[in-house]
């Protein structure tokens, strides 16, 4: 129980939260969701992509996450949601 707690602690440290408006890119079969930002997009991964494409595309929102892939080279940094804070009724 332990070993669990302090996993769930250290989660949570590592979250953020992002603003921004959600969009659908590229085109069909190679779409992305990504939080369009004033500091650029980020490309939405895990398992709350599917739910922000189905509710949410052009609504601004709120998530909880944490970046996993920085991108480079024109590339956008990809942003591994855990929660959805607003946005989303």
């Amino acid at each position: 129980m332990t070993a669990s707690l302090l996993l769930a602690m250290t989660t949570c440290a590592c979250a953020e939260r992002y603003r921004g408006t959600i969009a659908i890119k590229g085109n069909h079969p190679h779409t992305v969701v990504v939080l369009v930002t004033e500091s650029g997009d980020m490309i939405i991964r895990g398992s709350f992509a599917e739910r922000l494409k189905a509710c949410c595309q052009g609504r601004m929102v709120m998530l909880e996450g944490r970046i996993v892939s920085k991108g480079a080279f024109g590339i956008s940094p990809e942003l591994e949601v855990t929660g959805i804070l607003s946005g989303s009724e």
